[in-house]
């Protein structure tokens, strides 16, 4: 390892003639020498601390040299990883000088934060993808973001030291853009970059970098309220960039100032049928026949707006053209995700008041379904499958017509062997099972058991459990698996009354059985309460999305969930008193069978659950 070492600080270290260095070769080699040396960070950090310290020193010397050249990027871009993963690791006290901070901010971090001509080029030719690797942070590979990681490892450690650097460097930049706001407009970019690079994480107990209000107020909104809208776009970016990034921070009054056309979904319904002709001619416009923001707009209104049987038949005709076109080529999941979203919103919206639009949603999406079904457009089932369960909550009953319903069972079989749409077929005859009726469902039982058994045969996943789950093979060892307040709240009250009133569970030939089901019934309810708690309040829907084996449930089309068991507000009391309930009848019957399979931890649970509820077993 020492001779490697050695080789590789001296290409680091030596300076050659400007012939030499210009032709780029040496760079590319002292690029890759930075890469091998983080892999020694993060692979074998213990046998490289040794090293460390020098190549630090070298680095950080090469850097200072390296200066703005295109050509030089690689070079300084993964210098800056080395330095970062350094700064982070547990020799960070190597960097911890306040010389050495003050050499890493003014000489390294500082310049790269600094916008590069290369990013004013790409904001001009494609601004929405500037925005989208900003917003993301998938900009890795440029100066200013790496340069921003390298800040925020330092910082990791050594906070308020580089606080006070950085607001000094920032009390700098903008006495300069104060003397030439024209010609200094990117000192206020890199002033605003620095402020948001250094906000605390949520739940953090570091401080801001300035008084959020104080800033807003003096740098931030003037940018927001200049009236050339085309003037430094790049610094309204910024300034948008930091609303977002403190908008809890800022004064409600702040914000309605700079929001004056706020409106209700009252003030937008006389206007919709044009609102919503204009957004879609805005997706004709060049380069905006994929907008996230346009789309992302379209959903929230037709999520908000009393949408009349007309606007909607103009709407899912629009949205189905749409939505053939991208099955093409899925090439953004981000837009695709607010299409389908606002698909699903149409629905919802105006089916409610007109189940006759659902024949009018059918002839449109179901080509569209076919097509993403038969040519096995992965990125499209799970959208397909939660519209198609959507459009069955509607109308349950359309099912039973032509045969439709034994269809949709014998299609489950084969949609439950293909791990990325399992779940999404439990979603699918959840909701057969949930809104049809016992006299239409009985006769098909035997199909649906026979589909969900021929899945645990081939593939036994928690997923799976969750949805269904067999006695001893599957529910005793994973009852304690299930999530989501409502399944647990259903699992719980279940397994209690299977081992309460079961008169098959009773026989003492199978009180194994019985004690194991007890036990995973006390692990179940012994969970912390969060676990039951659900999360009320509409989610956040993410701004950005991959596309991967597990789906995206879609907030506007996902399913109501029902407490089937509302009557039992405590599933903790109900088993207690069930349990007791049960003992009474055979006193001293059940005591061994506890004391033998269920387990000490839990057995301790169980009495402290009789001494709340004041219940016993005897």
């Amino acid at each position: 390892m020492n001779e490697w070492m050695s080789e590789f600080l001296a290409f680091l270290g030596t300076s050659y003639s400007p012939a030499v260095e210009a032709e780029g070769t040496l760079d590319a080699l002292r690029a890759s020498i930075c890469e091998n040396l983080q892999l020694y960070m993060e692979e074998n950090e213990e046998d490289f601390k040794s090293c460390l310290g020098k190549f630090a020193l070298t680095v950080c010397q090469l850097l200072m040299t390296s200066g703005s050249s295109l050509s030089r990027d690689q070079l300084t871009v993964t210098a800056i990883k080395f330095r970062t993963t350094g700064s982070t690791s547990v020799h960070h006290t190597l960097f911890g000088s306040p010389n050495f901070l003050q050499g890493i901010c003014s000489s390294i971090i500082f310049p790269n934060i600094r916008l590069q001509e290369e990013d004013e080029e790409l904001f001009d030719v494609n601004y929405i993808e500037y925005i989208r690797r900003d917003v993301e942070g998938s900009d890795i590979d440029t100066r200013r973001r790496i340069a921003c990681e390298l800040l925020k490892g330092v910082a990791l450690n050594y906070r308020e030291q580089v606080t006070t650097i950085t607001s000094m460097q920032i009390h700098e930049m903008l006495k300069l853009y104060a003397t030439n706001p024209i010609k200094n407009w990117k000192d206020k970019d890199s002033e605003i970059y620095l402020v948001v690079a250094l906000a605390p994480k949520a739940g953090s107990s570091a401080g801001y970098l300035v008084d959020v209000e104080s800033f807003f107020t003096s740098i931030i909104v003037s940018e927001l309220q200049e009236q050339d809208i085309n003037a430094s776009p790049m610094l309204k970016a910024g300034a948008l960039k930091f609303f977002t990034v403190f908008r809890e921070k800022i004064p409600k009054s702040a914000v309605i100032t700079l929001l004056p056309h706020l409106a209700s979904a009252s003030d937008i319904n006389p206007f919709l049928p044009l609102v919503m002709t204009n957004l879609f001619s805005a997706l004709q416009l060049l380069e905006s026949q994929e907008n996230s923001f346009i789309m992302k707009c379209i959903m929230r209104v037709l999520g908000r707006c009393n949408v009349s049987s007309k606007v909607a038949k103009h709407c899912i005709d629009r949205l189905a053209r749409v939505l053939s076109e991208v099955c093409k080529n899925p090439r953004n999941p981000t837009f695709n995700h607010y299409l389908l979203e606002s698909i699903t919103a149409l629905i919802g919206m105006s089916c409610e008041k007109d189940q006759f639009l659902i024949c009018v949603f059918e002839s449109h999406l179901f080509p569209v379904f076919q097509k993403i079904l038969v040519d096995d457009v992965a990125e499209f089932w799970p959208y397909a499958l939660q519209i198609f369960a959507q459009l069955v909550d509607k109308i349950p009953n359309e099912l039973m017509t032509e045969g439709r319903l034994l269809e949709v069972i014998v299609r489950s079989r084969r949609l439950l062997l293909v791990s990325r749409t399992e779940e999404l077929e439990f979603y699918v005859l959840s909701t057969v099972v949930e809104n049809l009726s016992c006299e239409i469902i009985v006769p098909h039982l035997t199909n649906i058991w026979s589909v969900i058994f021929s899945l645990l045969k081939v593939r036994h996943v928690v997923k799976s459990v969750n949805s269904f789950v067999i006695l001893q093979a599957f529910w005793i060892p994973n009852l304690k698996l299930i999530s989501g307040a409502i399944e647990r709240k259903l699992a719980s009250v279940t397994a209690t009354r299977l081992i309460c009133e079961s008169s098959v569970l009773s026989d003492d030939k199978y009180s194994e059985l019985w004690g194991r089901m007890l036990d995973s019934i006390i692990s179940l309810l012994a969970q912390p309460e969060q676990y039951f708690e659900q999360e009320n309040g509409k989610p956040e829907l993410p701004e950005t999305l991959g596309y991967s084996a597990a789906f995206t449930r879609l907030h506007y089309g996902g399913k109501k969930e029902a407490d089937r068991l509302k009557e039992i507000w405590d599933p903790k009391g109900f088993f207690v008193t069930s349990i007791s309930r049960l003992s009474s009848s055979s006193p001293g019957g059940y005591g061994p069978v506890i004391h033998k399979y269920v387990d000490a931890t839990n057995q301790a649970a169980l009495l402290h659950l009789c001494t709340t509820y004041n219940c016993a077993i005897v």
